[in-house]
């Protein structure tokens, strides 16, 4: 039998109280000479004798609840001395955080010295798996063959440059040696940085058999961790020569006073414009910077901070690519002669590209197509009343939309439903239902106020309820898309949803006068072109990466890292390199050269560390839960013995306190009983 609570078990002296109150207020026989009442002698002994039995049981009862409501809240468990369930190998798992935050200081360092003393002193025949972690991508589980290999892989741990997930590396273990039925010891060695903790992640819980151990690195909050960190924000990068053809903005975080910095725009190392911007402490600020871009082609660009630290290196850097284009090309594809107008009006397509290609600085370069053109110089593609595409251009379609291309539809009244289902509503954000004409006109409202591509023409003066809808279509629910614009009824308008690495929006309605007045109104061109701007933007992010993200080139290739130096795919095998800091990388196959910008994550600059607790909860979801410093760490044990899995499992404590009250009731009656003698 062991306890919970086992310091409350001194309050079983009180059970003394009973008996001391039984012999110091017992009733005391006074004997007087009284020849009367000699008779009555043997019969008041056998009376008193009965008295004294319940007097001593009534003091038994009293010291019995004493004894019984101490128990209760002492938490009596019976303990499980049969050890670890698990019938496996011991094993000895050691799981190192090498995210960019452990690169402060000598964090790295001092994580893998004593993670190696560990591995070092584990008892021999031990299995030991080294993990290194950073974000959800970067989880590398390595089975170490024997003792030395583990050591090494410890030691030849390097961060990565990527953001920090605990949650996410817990989870990955916590799959992996759920089905051994093993035994043994988890470590985690990591600064525990408070901003890697997922909260809303739902953790599972170690195998009985196996205990969590926490090691934290670093201190809770670095005096040192004072400064800047940079964050891009979205932006085309592809952009056709004119004034101020460039704008690229940020958020500067300050983990520190107040201050005052310059932001300085950097392209192909020449500098185009520089501001002052005031953060607060603590706090955040946003800044745009804008140039002027002529050369057509890639071009390497940053924005450097300056005036203030920074945590980590290059956290005050943003890092780009921008691609000066003559035009965007954009194919405007109809459904073919046989669905043009037959009263001789215009179609959806005329539309389209007058109010694309309208002005000679357009940005725009349209055309119209009556089937699916080759894809591999077009920017964007949208569908004038397609209903359907025949099945090789379809593929075509959807891997242009995979690898990045912008989609944008509108249909009229002449789409034919089933085909537009069968064959373009696998991309579509959501499919048809049935035309819907109205007794009055409908107009368009806006659903998503901060959605950009309302911000952008509501902050131009634009207004979208200005157009009237004859007719639209009702369309099928998808949990998939997002609706950016509505019908005054309610009826979604227009939707997005992404695919791949692109983006596709879908418009209810017609892109021509049949069903409405749309292309007649001020608001038809700001809306194609904000929309085209903003597949654009969305899909040409794919140039930017995140620290710790791969990068490939095929054989015969190379990659030249931000400090100029090269790595070469050899023979006939590609290359991935896992890019671990930040800066410009050129991957170049044959005459061909990509620049890719990789940035880190202003996140890991917050070296503040959470509460081990958090940690520990992420691998238990028991609500009362117990850790302490040991030697070897915060330390959480797991075992089918735990003391309160144990404690929940008998429930001796509730058995106690329901004999408890038994005892209650068996003491008043003993006590009337006696009291009535």
């Amino acid at each position: 039998m062991s306890w919970l609570n086992p310091s409350l078990l001194y309050f079983a002296l009180l059970a003394l109280v009973p008996v001391l109150l039984h012999f110091l207020l017992r009733e005391r026989v006074l004997k007087v000479a009284f020849s009367a009442v000699r008779f009555l002698r043997s019969q008041s002994r056998e009376m008193l004798a009965r008295h004294r039995w319940l007097e001593w049981l009534l003091s038994a009862l009293r010291v019995a609840c004493v004894l019984v409501l101490v128990t209760a809240f002492a938490r009596p468990f019976l303990a499980d001395d049969r050890g670890p369930s698990g019938t496996g190998q011991r094993e000895l798992i050691v799981m190192l955080d090498v995210s960019r935050s452990m690169l402060f200081g000598s964090r790295l360092r001092d994580a893998q010295e004593e993670a190696a003393r560990l591995i070092e002193t584990a008892e021999s025949g031990t299995a030991v798996t080294v993990v290194t972690f950073a974000d959800e991508n970067n989880v590398a589980v390595t089975e170490a063959k024997d003792r030395g290999e583990a050591l090494d892989l410890v030691r030849r741990a390097r961060a990565s440059g990527g953001g920090t997930d605990i949650a996410a590396a817990l989870d990955n273990e916590q799959k992996r040696v759920v089905e051994r039925r093993g035994r043994g010891e988890v470590h985690l060695f990591s600064d525990l940085q408070a901003s890697g903790l997922s909260r809303n992640r739902d953790g599972r819980r170690l195998p009985p058999g196996y205990r969590f151990h926490v090691h934290v690195i670093g201190e809770q909050k670095p005096a040192d961790n004072d400064g800047i960190a940079v964050e891009g924000g979205t932006f085309s990068s592809d952009i056709t020569p004119k004034e101020n053809n460039l704008a690229v903005p940020v958020r500067i975080f300050n983990r520190g006073k107040a201050r005052e910095v310059e932001a300085r725009l950097f392209v192909s190392g020449k500098l185009l414009n520089a501001r002052k911007v005031a953060v607060p402490q603590n706090g955040d600020s946003v800044v745009t910077l804008t140039g002027t871009l002529r050369e057509i082609g890639e071009q390497p660009g940053q924005i450097a901070v300056v005036g203030a630290p920074a945590t980590l290196k290059d956290d005050d850097r943003f890092y780009f690519v921008a691609r000066v284009v003559h035009k965007v090309q954009v194919a405007v594809v109809r459904q073919g002669a046989a669905a043009k107008r037959s009263d001789g009006g215009l179609d959806a397509a005329f539309f389209v590209v007058r109010g694309l290609n309208a002005g000679a600085d357009s940005p725009f370069q349209a055309e119209a197509h009556d089937k699916l053109p080759a894809l591999q110089d077009m920017d964007a593609v949208i569908l004038a009343n397609v209903s359907s595409l025949p099945a090789p251009d379809l593929e075509r379609l959807k891997e242009f939309v995979r690898t990045g291309g912008g989609l944008l539809a509108g249909l009229g009244d002449g789409a034919d439903i089933a085909a537009f289902n069968a064959s373009l509503g696998s991309l579509m954000p959501a499919r048809l239902r049935a035309w819907n004409t109205a007794g009055e006109d409908s107009f368009l409202v806006v659903s998503d106020t901060k959605h950009p591509l309302v911000a952008h023409i509501a902050g131009e003066g634009g207004d979208f309820s200005t157009a009237r809808f004859r007719g639209s279509w009702d369309l099928k629910d998808s949990q998939g898309s997002h609706v950016i614009l509505r019908f005054n009824d309610n009826r979604p308008a227009v939707l997005e949803c992404h695919v791949g690495k692109g983006i596709v929006m879908l418009l209810a309605c017609g892109l021509d006068t049949r069903s409405g007045d749309f292309p007649l109104r001020a608001v038809f061109v700001p809306f194609l072109r904000e929309s085209v701007r903003l597949l654009l933007s969305r899909s040409e992010q794919q140039g930017l990466l995140a620290v710790g993200e791969s990068l490939s080139v095929p054989p015969g290739g190379s990659i030249v890292l931000p400090d100029n130096s090269e790595q070469r795919a050899a023979g006939t095998e590609s290359l991935t390199l896992v890019t671990r800091e930040p800066g410009i990388y050129q991957v170049k196959s044959g005459a061909r050269t990509e620049l890719y910008a990789a940035n880190a994550n202003p996140r890991e600059s917050d070296l503040t560390a959470a509460d081990p607790l958090e940690v520990e909860k992420m691998a238990d979801s028991v609500a009362e839960t117990e850790i302490r410093r040991t030697a070897m760490g915060y330390e959480r044990v797991l075992l089918p013995g735990d003391r309160i899995a144990a404690e929940r499992r008998y429930n001796v404590g509730w058995w106690c306190l329901c004999a408890l009250v038994v005892l209650v009731v068996v003491e008043l009656v003993v006590a009337g009983a006696a009291s009535r003698r």
